[in-house]
C-alpha cells in the first residue's frame, strides 16, 4: 500500500469561492507544491503571479514546463482573476500530464485554508 493518497482538485478547491476549473476538476492530486523545481508527477502546482507578468506567454511556458514535469494541475494565484487568457492557452494546446488549470485570487482566507489543509494532508503521506 505504498500508493500515495490522492485528493481531487475539486475537493482541494472547494473552499475557494466561485472557481471555474478548465479541464478535469476530478483530477487526482497527490501533492501540493509552490515551486516548479520541486514538482513531481501527480502534484498540484501553485503559481503566484502579478498582473504585469500574467500574460499568454507566461501561462504557456508555465503550463509547458509543468507538463514536462508531469504535474497534474496548475493553479495560478493572480491579483486579478481572469480566465480568458488561461482559456486561450488551455484550448490552444494538447498536454499530456496537466489535466486541469484555474486562476484563483491570491488572498482569500478560504483558499488559504483549503491549501493548508491539502498541504497538511499530503505532508502526512510523505512521512511514511
Amino acid at each position: 500500500q505504498s500508493q500515495p493518497k490522492a485528493m481531487t482538485l475539486k475537493k482541494i478547491l472547494k473552499a475557494a469561492p466561485s472557481h471555474k476549473v478548465l479541464g478535469a476538476a476530478e483530477t487526482p492530486i497527490t501533492g501540493v507544491v509552490d515551486v516548479m523545481e520541486r514538482a513531481i508527477p501527480g502534484d498540484l502546482l501553485l503559481v503566484e503571479v502579478d498582473d504585469t507578468s500574467f500574460d499568454q506567454e507566461f501561462i504557456n511556458s508555465t503550463l509547458e514546463e509543468a507538463d514536462s514535469r508531469e504535474v497534474s494541475a496548475v493553479v495560478f494565484l493572480a491579483q486579478t482573476v481572469d480566465l480568458k487568457l488561461l482559456k486561450v492557452s488551455w484550448e490552444g494546446e494538447q498536454r499530456t500530464s496537466v489535466k486541469a488549470a484555474t486562476v484563483l485570487p491570491q488572498v482569500t482566507k478560504g483558499q488559504a485554508l483549503a491549501l493548508s489543509l491539502a498541504r497538511a494532508f499530503f505532508a502526512t503521506q510523505k512521512m511514511g
